[in-house]
């Protein structure tokens, strides 16, 4: 079965942009700085490697089980 290409409305692009204001960078060295200190921390609390079909797969399994707490990463983008 052939698979369709998509189109323009199925594509979803996010675009960020850092440093548009000046003041974003002293914004995010202390945020840089509360991290090393161990003030912050991040919400992601499990990595599953690298993007493949297993992984994505197991991903979905851990969000639709409802019991996931914090954020579960995929890397490689």
């Amino acid at each position: 079965m052939p698979v369709p290409q998509p189109g323009p409305r199925d594509l979803l692009v996010q675009v960020e942009a850092l440093a548009v204001n000046p003041m974003q960078h002293h914004v995010l060295a202390r945020i840089a700085r509360l991290v090393d200190a161990g003030i912050l921390t991040s919400t992601a609390t499990q990595d599953l490697g690298p993007i493949n079909v297993r992984n994505l797969r197991e991903a979905h399994r851990i969000r639709e089980s409802g019991t996931a707490i914090g954020k579960t990463t995929l890397t490689g983008f």
